[in-house]
């Protein structure tokens, strides 16, 4: 199928062999602090990360990065990029270069708003990535290397100057997640609890039966025979199991802002 949760429309992010839906493997990846995993998606949600884009003779690459310093979570910001004059390594991969090879995004300052970037060219003339740069004397702050080098023809390098092009765009994050992945980070459970709904205190055994409201629409006029389950109110609520199953498994580290 090209729907759900196919390559089409999904990235994996984290795996556990032998895995069931439990805290224990939330515990072993979204909480842990020796996987980036755990810090990448709360920048997702706190909407950290930038995002360059680079568009060259028709060509184009991305990169994600974090500005500093870090605002408050959910924070509009803009940020502006001046080109520098491209820089000419004197070997073919770039050795010469500290390319960034960490496990999260680069963090790079940008105090004043402004970041500063410029294109690095091999020796066979061929794009091999881009660096960030501080201030007037345009010390590196980082270098990033591109997985897929860009070969420009000879025709387009006179024009090239022209033809690049540079924007940084805010990633704003978006959590969702579906009703079994809802329950455990609510900590309610799982879908095989006996209370796994999000809403009500009603049993699973008696999910067949129909809320006042159905019972109204279907006989109007008439006294509903089965009535509402207890809401989700106060110790029972999802945002007290929320702060419960954060303290017992996330330390309470992992805060969702939206």
């Amino acid at each position: 199928s090209s729907r759900g949760n196919s390559s089409d429309y999904t990235q994996l992010l984290a795996a556990v062999m032998e895995a069931a839906e439990c805290h224990t493997n939330f515990l072993r990846t979204f909480f842990s602090d020796a996987c980036p995993l755990k810090h990448f998606l709360q920048s997702i949600v706190n909407d950290w990360y930038q995002s360059i884009v680079l568009e060259i003779g028709g060509q184009c690459r991305c990169v994600t990065f974090t500005p500093l310093p870090r605002q408050d979570p959910c924070t509009p910001r803009r940020i502006n990029v001046n080109v520098a004059q491209m820089h000419t390594c004197p070997s073919e991969d770039g050795e010469d270069i500290d390319w960034h090879d960490e496990r999260l995004p680069p963090e790079v300052p940008a105090l004043s708003g402004v970041v500063t970037v410029r294109l690095v060219r091999n020796s066979t003339d061929k794009y091999i990535g881009f660096q960030f740069l501080c201030g007037s004397t345009l010390a590196v702050l980082a270098s990033i290397q591109f997985r897929e080098f860009l070969n420009i023809p000879n025709e387009q390098q006179l024009s090239l100057s022209s033809s690049l092009t540079v924007r940084i765009k805010q990633i704003v994050g978006f959590p969702a997640v579906d009703y079994k992945c809802s329950l455990c980070m609510s900590g309610i459970g799982g879908s095989s609890s006996s209370y796994c709904c999000t809403s009500c205190l009603r049993n699973k055994t008696d999910f067949h039966l129909p809320s006042e409201a159905i019972q109204r629409y279907r006989e109007p006029g008439k006294k509903p025979t089965v009535n509402n389950a207890p809401l989700r109110i106060g110790r029972n609520s999802v945002e007290e199991c929320y702060k419960r199953s954060a303290k017992l498994n996330g330390n309470g580290a992992i805060l969702v802002y939206k």
